[in-house]
């Protein structure tokens, strides 16, 4: 390729269609030369104090996402923070960027402040790491608090309409095995051809996440938590 010789190093990468963590760490094995001992992501404890603390479980909500294919309508999410309130007694906290401010006020209006709470736009990137880490649950769209979950052990589901498939998702078991993902009628009812579903959703996907009915991922949430 012309742009080849704007390099003084080319490393060889697999044309397949690879999860992007194992994509990662062939690259930096080359680069390096080295063998690297990583079986998943991770991201140590925060040596800060916690800027919260709650007398009960919590879960947390991540309904946000840039895309508009990639974000599950309120409606259903605020069916999802009624079944946990109602069902675990949990406290829901809604997490995402300033952006999501909105969104969360929303999903929250009408119930008491001491079951659901609004943290959109209110934490840095260690304090939601930090609130991710300590959740017995987290329930979002495919976004970056899916892998901030991975890092931290923590259990999710995440709703997607499969954009990227294969590449950022499902984790491998090998890697994590607490994650559970659901995807419209189209993937989940081809779970058995993985390869096919990789190649026709490696770059985008434009199925309808909203597709996805919430008494799917009611019992997802029920397999996780009991």
């Amino acid at each position: 390729m012309l742009t080849n010789k704007y390099y003084t190093k080319l490393i060889p990468a697999s044309h397949d269609n690879l999860f992007e963590f194992l994509r990662n760490k062939v690259f930096f094995e080359r680069l390096l030369d080295v063998k690297i001992d990583l079986k998943k992501p991770t991201l140590p404890k925060s040596v800060v104090t916690p800027f919260f603390s709650f007398n009960k479980k919590y879960a947390v909500l991540f309904p946000g996402a840039a895309s508009l294919l990639r974000r599950w309508k309120q409606h259903n999410f605020s069916e999802i923070l009624k079944y946990i309130i109602q069902k675990y007694d949990f406290v829901v906290i809604i997490a995402g960027g300033e952006n999501e401010t909105q969104i969360a006020e929303t999903l929250i209006s009408g119930i008491n402040d001491s079951d659901a709470i609004n943290m959109a736009g209110k934490t840095s990137l260690p304090q939601l790491i930090d609130l991710i880490r300590n959740a017995e649950i987290l329930i979002s769209n495919d976004t970056g608090a899916t892998h901030i979950a991975v890092s931290v052990d923590t259990p999710f589901v995440c709703v997607s309409n499969g954009n990227h498939f294969g590449r950022f998702h499902p984790y491998p078991q090998e890697i994590f095995d607490k994650a559970c993902y659901i995807y419209p009628p189209e993937i989940m009812n081809n779970q058995d051809n993985i390869e096919l579903l990789k190649n026709k959703y490696r770059f985008s996907s434009e199925l309808d996440i909203n597709e996805i009915k919430p008494r799917t991922v009611k019992e997802t949430i029920k397999k996780i938590l009991g």
